[in-house]
């Protein structure tokens, strides 16, 4: 018999699990075993139990199979909790009953529409359940989230404040689109500061909204106008999930052939039609009959049919135009009849009725307000008509709301839907549901603004991340909104991750003269790094660096191991440059640094924890799991992997030895812009850009002979292109179409392949083999994280320099970069936008295309001074997901131009 002792030490094993071992044991008739003992283990198996987070269903199941194992060790107490928990588990929330929050929200909503005061209580009451339910179900109600946020914006406001900085955190991008969503479509959007949060929008759903709020308002309409230059158009739509064409609706018979009196002809001709033409079919029916003075005589054969006692499914189901049909005729008192017949007839109380039922409820309780309570008594008491179908008596809810609203009866319909918001909570008491997180006090609405622009700071999208912080640097500067300082100060003071106290810094350098006082920014720095540290020296905050680096660093044991596949889990989709970085300064230096590096990472993420972030849920409108993106994200496990990188640099500083310098000029690479797109707006793209409408189905790709016309306007072009790349076409879910150009001097003019020509400038093979692009790809003085799409595509600059001293030199102004020799152009550069959306197929680049120009006058008389061969080469690649097809290789085409 195994004693205390034994268990303790089988339950300190990795391998230990109470059910399989008790379990087995029983099925082995081994029950003989201290029963204290055993008695723990199976409250530590309950108190498990109470909180897992799945299917009810399952929770039901796992407590029923762990009660009836408690019950062989005549633990009867125990199996009692396991099965009261299998009876809540069962018949409260869950499998297959998400029906229920639809049938609450539902109601609230009859009752929202009336303006019920009771209904932000509600809304408070179901919140937290609104976002766990996805635990507990099936998840067959994805529509609850929209319709709650819907219903939130227009009873309480303030409060998408609160979840939008809740679900944000969470990653629950598909709460946290309908969030901006409703914020732009409810709020009053008259002030500077909602004005600058508009400015910051990147997505589709935002777009549309704020199209439509611009609708004859000029200031918005100029917001919206500027959206578009910056976003290169509408984002894209959300793909068709439904890969099947739309059914046609099918014709139906001649009306006029059924005669009004003949039901059972008209019974079978019902059920002969397709469910989407049966009503207009019905309607058409009685309006033409009733046109030929026959209303009477439809109104007399059906109610024969039903005096008779008889009952079809079709028939039925036009009770209600039969009702709407006596009522023009007979009046709403007679018409009262066909009403009571219609509701018995087809189970109208019922929350499975048929889609009418809701607008005939409403019909009856509107026209009966005076006797609404008749109409209740003859369709719910029992035996209160022969007509209904069975003897069940259907407690209505949802639908009973509905008719009690259409009848004036307000408070009454509040008290049923008060009854079900109180059962689900109900249903629901014994679940481990979070706690509520909205804010203790919500925010004034005349702040929710300012706070809504930080909050977007953390939105993923790197684009949309620059416009945030052009923003609020421009609003930090307005003397107007102290308010926004402050909070920029309690913003900062919040941030758990060193790097996100960089990037906060950082929107400081856009600014002339910072607003903060030193103590404001230094003692609201929770987790200093060696690149915070920097930062405040840079902007005059601290004089000196410190002497002391070792607050910025853990220490470790040698014993530690770190868990190496936990990091690549939450470093997927990540750039590998920190790991590379990390791995030359170890093999240089003979420093742990790896090792340091995912142990630091482990800190700081059981600091603040952080999910894994997955880039599907991000952009799954446009793209599913099994096809391989691109992205332009920055996320929370990004910037706690980047925060241990730079306490990582500040370890090998102190404690190995390497040079600062070094050490520094690795960390700046975090920074998440420098010179070039948060200073510059997006241009046109090359006049001669070639633009492709969305190719439907049957049409045909482009290919060389398009490419070659391509090639041929662009070279007799007034604006000459030196190097381009960039989009010419974008649908995610259709053709994706990316073209690339350089301009290139060729000594060898055998060389006519424009295929050879690309792999020897992309291989750094072509100044051995005499082929010169005239700009070539550069790296700018600075360059931050946010600003990878733009040198993807290529930040280019002059190979050559024609014109006086001083040699090189560069100007930037609002949307370009322009070379100079003296005063001589010889080049500018500018980036484009085409329809944003941060992730693209691997096979094609991003939204951004980028180019450098010169002007035709120009390239005649360099060309003349230079005597060489010159050529334009062109490379086409096309990418078509029509018809769903994913694994088609893209079609490249090569051409190449004389010029």
């Amino acid at each position: 018999m195994l004693n205390d002792s034994d268990f303790s030490m089988l339950t300190e094993s990795h391998w230990w699990d109470s059910y399989v071992f008790f379990d087995v044991a029983a099925q082995n008739s081994i029950i003989s075993f201290p029963k204290r003992t055993i008695s723990q283990v199976f409250h530590k198996l309950f108190d498990t139990e109470i909180h897992r987070r799945e299917d009810t269903a399952t929770l039901a199941n796992d407590s029923l199979k762990i009660g009836i194992l408690a019950s062989k060790y005549r633990l009867h107490d125990e199996a009692s909790l396991f099965l009261q928990r299998t009876a809540l588990n069962m018949v409260g929330y869950g499998h297959r009953k998400d029906i229920t929050l639809h049938e609450v929200f539902e109601a609230i909503d009859e009752c929202s529409n009336s303006n019920c005061p009771q209904v932000p209580d509600w809304l408070r009451r179901v919140a937290t359940f609104t976002t766990d339910v996805f635990d507990f179900s099936e998840r067959e109600i994805g529509h609850i989230p929209n319709w709650y946020t819907k219903l939130l914006a227009k009873h309480n406001p303030e409060r998408l404040v609160d979840e939008f900085d809740y679900h944000l955190s969470e990653e629950n991008w598909h709460r946290t689109d309908v969030i901006l969503e409703n914020i732009i479509k409810t709020f009053p959007l008259t002030t500077q500061s909602e004005y600058s949060f508009l400015r910051c929008m990147t997505t589709v759903d935002a777009h549309r909204a704020l199209k439509e709020r611009a609708e004859g308002n000029e200031t918005l309409d100029k917001i919206y106008q500027e959206q578009c230059k910056i976003l290169g158009g509408i984002p894209p739509l959300p793909r068709e999930l439904n890969s099947t064409e739309h059914e046609e609706i099918p014709e139906f018979s001649n009306v006029k052939a059924i005669q009004p009196n003949n039901l059972d002809e008209l019974s079978s001709t019902l059920h002969s039609l397709s469910y989407k033409v049966r009503k207009k079919f019905i309607i058409d029916w009685i309006t033409h009959w009733k046109a030929q003075g026959q209303g009477a005589i439809i109104l007399n054969s059906f109610n024969e049919y039903y005096e008779q006692g008889k009952s079809d499914y079709e028939l039925d189901r036009c009770l209600h135009e039969i009702y709407l049909l006596s009522k023009k005729i007979n009046g709403k008192t007679k018409a009262y009849t066909w009403a009571v017949r219609d509701i018995n007839l087809n189970n109208s109380w019922n929350r499975y009725a048929y889609s009418q039922s809701e607008e005939s409820l409403r019909e009856y309780g509107s026209t009966y307000k005076n006797k609404w309570e008749s109409i209740l008594r003859d369709t719910m008491s029992p035996g209160s008509s022969k007509e209904q179908r069975n003897e069940a008596i259907i407690v209505p809810s949802t639908q009973l709301v509905t008719y009690l609203v259409a009848a004036g009866k307000l408070e009454l319909a509040a008290e049923i839907t008060e009854a079900m918001v109180s059962s689900l909570e109900g249903d629901i008491a014994h679940l481990p549901l979070n706690e509520l997180y909205w804010y203790k006090q919500p925010i004034e609405p005349r702040v929710a603004p300012l706070h809504l622009i930080y909050l977007h700071y953390k939105w993923p999208d790197r684009y949309a991340r620059l416009q945030t912080a052009k923003q609020i640097s421009m609003l930090l500067q307005d003397d107007t909104y102290t308010e926004f300082r402050s909070l920029y100060i309690q913003y900062l003071s919040k941030q758990q991750y060193e790097v996100d106290i960089v990037d906060y810094l950082s929107i400081l350098l856009l600014i002339e003269n910072s607003p903060f006082q030193k103590e404001e920014i230094t003692q609201n720095i929770r987790f200093p790094s060696i690149l915070s540290d920097e930062l405040i020296l840079n902007l005059g905050y601290v004089d000196t660096r410190r002497d002391d680096l070792t607050p910025l660093y853990s220490e470790f044991s040698e014993d530690l191991i770190p868990n190496r596949s936990k990091y690549e889990r939450y470093a997927n989709g990540m750039s590998l440059k920190c790991i590379t970085t990390l791995h030359e300064l170890e093999q240089e230096y003979n420093a742990p640094l790896i090792k340091h590096f995912l142990l630091e990472w482990e800190q700081v993420h059981k600091r603040h924890f952080c999910p894994v972030f997955n880039p599907y849920n991000f952009c799954g409108d446009q793209f599913s799991s099994r096809e391989k993106i691109n992205c332009s994200f920055s996320w929370a496990a990004e910037s706690s992997i980047l925060s241990a990188y730079t306490r990582t640099l500040a370890y090998a500083i102190d404690q190995q030895s390497i040079p600062a310098d070094i050490a520094l000029m690795h960390a700046e690479e975090v920074l998440p812009f420098g010179s070039i797109a948060i200073n510059l707006s997006p241009s046109e793209p090359p006049k001669i850009w070639p633009r492709l409408d969305d190719l439907k189905k049957d049409d045909l790709l482009p290919g060389q002979s398009e490419l070659e016309q391509y090639l041929s306007l662009i070279a007799n072009s007034d604006e000459i292109l030196l190097h381009a790349d960039g989009p010419v076409l974008r649908n995610h879910t259709g053709v994706c179409i990316d073209l690339r150009v350089i301009l290139v001097s060729l000594y060898d003019t055998e060389i006519q392949d424009p295929h050879y020509i690309f792999d020897s400038i992309d291989f750094e093979r072509n100044t051995e083999e005499d082929i010169f692009p005239l700009a070539k790809w550069t790296w700018p003085n600075s360059t931050g994280r946010w600003e990878i799409d733009w040198l993807s595509r290529g930040y280019f600059r002059p190979t050559y320099c024609v014109g006086d001293l001083p040699i090189s030199s560069v100007t930037q102004n609002e949307s370009s970069v322009e070379y100079f020799s003296g005063t001589v152009s010889n080049g500018v550069w500018k980036y484009w936008v085409d329809h944003w959306y941060p992730a693209h197929r691997i096979e094609v680049g991003s939204s951004l295309g980028t180019y450098m120009t010169v002007s035709k006058d120009f390239f005649s008389k360099f060309k003349e001074y230079t005597d060489n061969n010159y050529y334009l080469v062109a490379k086409m690649t096309v990418v078509d997901r029509r018809e769903y097809l994913r694994d088609k290789a893209p079609i490249i085409t090569y051409a190449i131009q004389s010029i």
